[in-house]
């Protein structure tokens, strides 16, 4: 029994020193484990970091990463995001554009789209379809070029007075109301004016095209108003997409104007064109009654926005004029292109319907893809500047300008066509797209229903300058010649870039 106790008693120092070597064993393992833990710890708060330093728009100073280090490492990803957050705020113009992925389009936006498309190809084709042909039969009728250009911008001058009234009234009637209305107004107007083939030579032709072209151009001023008023209402964020895609639109309409007024006119006389593009414009009636939604009843506000108060923020008020000069550069090319073709080359109605087309052609492909770029670019008024530079390059060489000493050419003109589509485009997407995001950095983004009014603004200064651009290249051209006459486009397109350039490096936002 003495020996057992004594063996007993020596075993124990063993079995003590494997208990000391078993805890060194289980601490060792639990210090590399939480090692571990920490280092795997510290990467996720660094690609956390990494992350958000990603996404933020401005990255942080050294100050703030200095602040950040001096907290822990559980508190750094919090405190990294509240001053990321701050630094982003007290940018006042960066933090109010949209940074994020706009919300995609549903099958009922993509068929209002489809709707309002199908209606601008119609509206530029019976607008344009005259362009070939207009200006021989009007002067065939006794008309001087002062007077056919003013009938052309008749429906442009009906538009400036009347699309401003229904900005107003659109949130009282409706949006598929007025289309409606107009719908069918343009039409009769449209078929009617195909009639006048038999007025009689003279003052009463003239006056016939005044009134038949007026009338249409209520209704189409109805209808215009209505669509740009209805884009950033339904497509908020897809504002320079969906108004490129309908530019583009109007310019198809522009382009198959031209080419098949001409062809239509050597086949069946000055009636046929219009008929066709009334009867087309007809079919737009079953589509605006079933697909068009409604847009009133909005919310009221307090501090009602009128126009007076669009046009008191300096930075929509320029962008409002870039859109006025553009076009009646734009316009001015409808009336006295044709003339300045036939003082030196022998063409086809077919042929001038043709040169007509490479306008339209740049301008529907060029708003298109200025469209998809504009929300990539903070700054729009970028694209102002290059397509003001592309107008200016046009006119000096399309007739050539006095006294540039090159002598006039179709090709030539077809090349200088290109440039003022493209210019053109660039000018009319980039200004509606910037007036809409600096109305969005005042206090005008509260009331409900300025998008509207400013839509209708825009489309009235759209119809103010093509309506003064046939009227002023009448005038020009029946006093000068049509060389001369591109000095005045170009100082005109001159100033504006200089009014651009100017309120980008002088003017600071409020």
């Amino acid at each position: 029994m003495l020996m057992m106790m004594t063996g007993m008693v020596r075993d124990q120092p063993r079995e003590g020193g494997k208990d000391q070597e078993s805890r060194k064993s289980i601490l060792t393992r639990l210090g590399h484990e939480r090692k571990e833990k920490d280092s795997r710890m510290k990467k996720v708060l660094k690609e956390k970091r990494r992350r958000e330093k990603k996404k933020s728009p401005n990255f942080l100073s050294k100050f703030e990463k200095l602040l950040i280090n001096m907290v822990s490492d559980q508190n750094q990803v919090k405190l990294g995001h509240s001053v990321l957050t701050m630094t982003v705020s007290n940018n006042s113009y960066d933090s109010k554009l949209p940074t994020g992925k706009p919300a995609k389009l549903t099958r009922k936006d993509y068929i209002i789209i489809a709707t309002f498309a199908y209606v601008n190809i119609i509206i530029g084709c019976a607008y344009s379809c005259l362009a070939p042909f207009f200006p021989k039969e009007a002067e065939s009728k006794g008309l001087t070029p002062s007077v056919y250009g003013f009938l052309i911008s008749i429906q442009e001058l009906v538009t400036f007075i009347l699309s401003p009234i229904v900005g107003i009234l659109l949130p009282k009637l409706g949006i598929r109301l007025i289309m409606l209305v107009g719908s069918i107004m343009g039409t009769i107007g449209v078929i009617f004016f195909g009639a006048l083939v038999w007025a009689p030579y003279g003052t009463p032709f003239a006056v016939s095209c005044g009134l038949v072209r007026g009338f249409g151009s209520i209704g189409m001023a109805g209808i215009f108003a209505c669509m740009f008023a209805a884009i950033p209402t339904f497509f908020p964020e897809h504002i320079s997409q969906v108004f490129g895609l309908l530019e583009m639109c109007a310019s198809v309409g522009m382009i198959i104007g031209p080419l098949a007024g001409g062809f239509l006119y050597e086949y069946g006389g000055f009636g046929l064109p219009f008929f066709v593009a009334g009867g087309l414009l007809a079919l737009s009636f079953p589509l605006i009654f079933f697909i068009c939604p409604e847009m009133k009843d909005s919310t009221k506000t307090e501090n009602k926005a009128g126009i007076l108060s669009i046009l008191s923020n300096f930075r929509i008020t320029v962008n409002i004029i870039v859109s006025l000069i553009v076009c009646v550069v734009f316009g001015f090319i409808q009336v006295s292109l044709e003339p300045h073709l036939r003082s030196f080359a022998d063409l086809r109605s077919s042929t001038v319907g043709a040169i007509f087309l490479v306008v339209g052609l740049f301008y529907g492909v060029s708003t298109w893809l200025v469209g998809l770029v504009l929300p990539k670019i903070k700054d729009a008024t970028f694209m102002s500047i290059i397509g003001l530079a592309f107008v200016i390059i046009a006119y000096l060489f399309i007739g050539p300008m006095y006294p540039i000493p090159i002598k006039p050419s179709v090709t030539l003109v077809v090349i200088c066509q290109m440039f003022i589509g493209i210019g053109t485009s660039f000018c009319f997407v980039s200004t509606f797209t910037q007036g809409m995001r600096e109305k969005d950095l005042t206090s005008l983004k509260d009331d409900p229903d300025v998008s509207g009014l400013m839509s209708s603004l825009f489309v009235s200064v759209f119809a103010l300058g093509s309506g003064l651009g046939p009227i002023i290249g009448g005038q020009l051209v029946e006093h000068f010649s049509f060389q001369k006459s591109c000095i005045f486009i170009v100082g005109m397109s001159s100033a504006t870039l200089l009014l651009i350039l100017g309120t980008v490096i002088f003017h600071k936002r409020r």
